[in-house]
């Protein structure tokens, strides 16, 4: 049982104690206990930084973050685990069928596997750069359908109302991953 909200003393605790006290602590229940957790976190990491050199530091190392947002977190899971089956689906279907794809086909095929494998990743463990990871898949399905767009406009003939309609669908679901991001993951606040 958690002493009173503001009654834990974290200066004798290590760095991986308090990180691993950070994902078990209620920040709801105990708000003083969480800002005192975060601030002896960084203040380890201050000390720490002279230690590490600059290239081995990340600005997301060990920081973790939460949607807080239930409406967007239900909805970001559901368009990433569709689009991961849809693409695993896809990806079976080709290399089974023997349908012969170019190397870069295969190779931008894996590469958006593996964007969205490090993104399943940064969820499933709260920590990582999952804002940058969700800003270029974004950024990639929204100039995938402005491209496709553009390539219906400059070609001669007609082109079925479907693809269009994939098109558009693909810059919708960019927008709507990328657009609410800012206001729907939050990280824990640092001290300087």
């Amino acid at each position: 049982m958690m002493d009173t909200d503001g009654g834990i003393d974290y200066s004798g605790y290590t760095l991986e104690e308090l990180i691993e006290a950070r994902s078990s602590i209620n920040k709801t229940n105990y708000p003083k206990n969480y800002s005192n957790l975060c601030k002896a976190i960084e203040a380890h990491r201050r000390d720490l930084e002279f230690d590490t050199p600059m290239e081995e530091q990340s600005e997301f190392a060990d920081t973790t973050f939460e949607i807080s947002v239930p409406l967007y977190r239900w909805y970001f899971w559901v368009i990433l685990v569709a689009i991961l089956m849809s693409d695993f689906i896809s990806l079976f279907g080709f290399f089974s069928s023997g349908t012969g794809l170019s190397s870069f086909m295969v190779i931008a095929a894996l590469a958006g596997v593996a964007l969205k494998l490090a993104i399943l990743w940064t969820l499933l463990t709260k920590a990582g750069p999952f804002e940058t990871l969700v800003y270029i898949w974004g950024g990639l399905m929204v100039a995938s359908g402005i491209l496709g767009l553009l390539a219906f406009a400059a070609t001669e003939g007609a082109i079925p109302i479907s693809q269009y309609v994939d098109k558009v669908i693909f810059i919708g679901l960019g927008l709507s991953l990328v657009v609410p991001l800012g206001w729907c993951v939050r990280r824990p606040a640092t001290t300087v």
